[in-house]
């Protein structure tokens, strides 16, 4: 029990950074006597907490996507079904061939996020102007993009909002649209990973289970307000130092 407690606050909290909340929630169970499979199935669960969390801060901003009645909203909702898509396409069979995969490549890929992070960041200190693009000037090529990078994520130790993000930074766009739009793309692969996984291990009848979700939603709602206020005033190229540096480390020393 003190496991899970422990776990669904790591989930609240490391959600919204660009690391990789799974993995390091699914190594801390494997640690306390958990299996692979059950942990990585328990860390997805506890996404429940921080999707609802998401939906919950960017309701307005939901309510207007799901109705669009401007163009800028219409190219937000295909940047998100593009995204869902290809990551479905990508992501579906790596989460299955999880217990064969996780070991070989998700180390190794973990690095390259981080490393790509550290690397931008530094381009960014030699240019004269930071990235620009706001998240309503999205396009089919975002979409696919983002998706392919969020499909990827679903390997433990890759980081989804990490991925997701590094690969929106590259395309241009300040680290507020950036944000947005893997929050944004997030919501319906979340969704359906949780279904799945919630029916396929019976969590959505276990009290225990549903309480830790509930937790996860309250530190996760807390948190990603303090987050991205934070992520607004930061510089574009130390944010994506620090994040990278923070997830080398991550991935070497857990």
């Amino acid at each position: 029990m003190l496991g899970l407690i422990i776990a669904r606050i790591l989930q609240g909290v490391l959600e919204w950074l660009p690391v990789s909340s799974q993995g390091i929630i699914s190594l801390f169970l494997a640690n306390i006597g958990y299996t692979l499979e059950q942990a990585v199935d328990i860390s997805l669960f506890l996404h429940v907490g921080t999707l609802i969390a998401t939906i919950h801060y960017f309701w307005k901003d939901i309510k207007k996507i799901v109705v669009p009645k401007s163009r800028k909203n219409v190219n937000i909702l295909l940047f998100i079904l593009w995204s869902s898509f290809i990551s479905l396409l990508i992501g579906g069979p790596l989460y299955l061939s999880i217990p064969f995969l996780s070991g070989l490549l998700s180390e190794k890929i973990g690095l390259l996020i981080g490393s790509f992070l550290i690397i931008t960041g530094i381009i960014q200190l030699f240019r004269k102007s930071f990235s620009s693009r706001s998240y309503a000037d999205v396009k089919r090529s975002d979409g696919i993009i983002n998706g392919a990078a969020q499909g990827f994520s679903a390997l433990p130790g890759i980081s989804r909002s990490g991925s997701t993000t590094l690969a929106l930074l590259v395309q241009g766009f300040s680290i507020d649209s950036a944000l947005k739009l893997s929050f944004f793309s997030s919501i319906p692969i979340i969704f359906l990973v949780q279904l799945y996984s919630g029916v396929k291990n019976g969590f959505f009848l276990d009290a225990g289970y549903l309480l830790a979700a509930f937790t996860a939603f309250v530190v996760g709602r807390l948190s990603i307000d303090y987050f991205l206020k934070i992520a607004k005033k930061f510089n574009f190229a130390l944010f994506c130092i620090i994040f990278g540096l923070l997830n080398v480390a991550i991935t070497i020393f857990l």
